[in-house]
């Protein structure tokens, strides 16, 4: 298993929320979305890094959707995982699941 093969923490929990809403979301959604899941409070620029190193190795997409029709609106950045994203995340679950097959239920 190579360095990079699988994801970090925070890259598996940003793919899992942005799967689990079902359109393109922008950044906040995703955020909201893991704090309503996870019930856990997390910085929102850390979900902006992570989204950003995922589109850069290639596990998601952005494009800029309309333009907001407040005044002063802008475009937000929606975002789609692509089929690397899917593999990639697929292979840490599945990690995940070899190696807590056969544990406790609790450890504590």
């Amino acid at each position: 298993m190579g360095r990079g093969e699988y994801l970090g923490e925070l890259e598996i929990v940003v793919l899992s929320a942005l799967l689990r809403i079902k359109k393109p979301p922008y950044g906040m959604e995703i955020y909201d979305e893991i704090v309503r899941v996870t019930r856990r409070e997390l910085s929102a620029p850390s979900v902006y890094v992570t989204l950003k190193r995922l589109e850069d190795k290639g596990l998601l997409q952005s494009q800029l959707g309309e333009v907001r029709p407040e005044p002063g609106g802008r475009a937000r950045r929606l975002y789609s995982i692509t089929e690397t994203g899917r593999v990639a995340l697929d292979r840490s679950r599945q990690l995940f699941s070899e190696m807590f097959a056969g544990l406790p239920e609790k450890l504590v």
